[in-house]
């Protein structure tokens, strides 16, 4: 469904104060400081990207800053990358992460706040034991190398399985859109 103010205002508060601005030049503080006076505008921006699953192109522009891993980086796996996104594209990733945190189980999620890199290895090691048993809706495991993850990933089979858990036509569109608007903002930036 369309996401209620109330829903967006949430999202917007619940992003980092203290993020890098992306393209726009605008963080979080400026969207949380001046709230009462921009949030007519932001909450019409972020409505119309679910109503339409479309944004303005700069809206989903990104910065990706190359950080290098160690003084003497030659190549580009001796960087660690960060894409800088405009904050309004932050704020619809955010509702639907938001979304998506309530109904996928908390139990087998990694990258959730407040966990560590060391809980998602131990949570795999857990879930990888029990594949062989029976769940209601099924067993999935997947192993996604985050280097390659965007040259690599089959967008069609993403979609079948988002559709195969019941998620619907319009859901599926907005992840879609989401997903090849960072591979695209990666691969131009990046190259």
């Amino acid at each position: 469904m369309i996401p209620s103010d109330e829903e967006i205002k949430v999202g917007v508060f619940g992003l980092n104060n203290e993020s890098a601005p992306g393209p726009d030049g605008f963080g979080a503080s400026f969207y949380h400081t001046y709230w009462e006076i921009i949030k007519k505008d932001v909450i019409v921006v972020v409505l119309e990207f679910f109503h339409t699953g479309w944004l303005l192109p700069n809206y989903n522009a990104n910065s990706l800053i190359l950080i290098p891993k160690n003084p003497n980086g030659d190549t580009v796996d001796q960087y660690k990358s960060i894409a800088l996104a405009n904050f309004k594209f932050k704020i619809i990733s955010k509702v639907i992460a938001d979304r998506l945190a309530n109904i996928l189980p908390k139990h087998h999620i990694c990258g959730i706040k407040g966990r560590n890199i060391k809980d998602c290895i131990a949570l795999t090691s857990e879930a990888i034991n029990i594949l062989d048993k029976k769940s209601y809706v099924g067993n999935l495991a997947l192993k996604i190398d985050v280097s390659k993850a965007f040259d690599t990933i089959n967008w069609d089979f993403l979609l079948k399985v988002l559709k195969c858990f019941g998620f619907n036509l319009t859901f599926c569109n907005w992840i879609s859109f989401i997903l090849q608007s960072a591979c695209v903002s990666v691969c131009i930036n990046g190259s």
